[in-house]
């Protein structure tokens, strides 16, 4: 996505996205450096150690706020999906979240390919909280059912503590059988595309 660098930001309050492209392209040695206009909140990024950083205090909002957020980012990947991309180096630090007027705002979305492609470097971008097995693999195919597994992540990062393990999750059964099958090791037991995880979620959001 050089030099197509935007930010898709989610307003709670009226239910519009706003569509801010990136105030400058900068071309570097190393690619293009994509400036945004500032956005208000903080970085969700994790930091472990610090029960006062904006992720942890992030986890302790109501579920219906941290389902509204989660909602959006997978929203924003399906867009990204059906425009024929495949999004790479997505996780908790491409987010940031404004608590006082709980507005979400995604950032980072310039790292995306054109197609399923192939892993040529072995271990790929991103944080390894997010990524699927065959990020990792040297020549292992790059598709839609990796981003799956993202979604799978999300959820398991944004609702739990990193892990897949129940009791920690705060979402319901159904939603937890979701993510369980967005991150199977193998491809071909997942979603097999984000719609196909997207239509799961739904389905399992609205479950009484």
């Amino acid at each position: 996505m050089s030099g197509e660098g935007f930010e898709l930001t989610y307003d709670p309050n009226t239910f519009r996205w706003h569509d801010i492209p990136a105030c400058n392209v900068i071309e570097s040695p190393s690619g293009p450096l994509l400036v945004y206009e500032w956005a208000r909140g903080e970085l969700l990024r994790s930091e472990k150690e610090n029960p006062a950083s904006p992720l942890h205090r992030f986890h302790r909002l109501p579920i219906e706020h941290l389902l509204i957020a989660i909602n959006t980012i997978y929203d924003v990947l399906d867009q990204i999906s059906d425009a024929g991309w495949i999004t790479e180096d997505f996780y908790d630090g491409s987010v940031i979240y404004d608590f006082d007027s709980m507005v979400l705002h995604i950032i980072d979305l310039d790292h995306c390919h054109r197609g399923p492609f192939i892993n040529t470097s072995g271990m790929m971008f991103g944080s390894s909280r997010f990524m699927a097995p065959e990020e990792f693999q040297k020549g292992a195919l790059i598709d839609h059912r990796t981003a799956s597994f993202l979604m799978g992540r999300i959820a398991a990062v944004f609702l739990s503590d990193n892990s897949l393990d129940p009791n920690p999750f705060r979402g319901s059964d159904r939603q937890y059988e979701v993510i369980i099958k967005a991150c199977k090791e193998t491809p071909e037991n997942r979603y097999q595309s984000e719609a196909e995880f997207l239509k799961g979620w739904r389905i399992a959001s609205n479950a009484r």
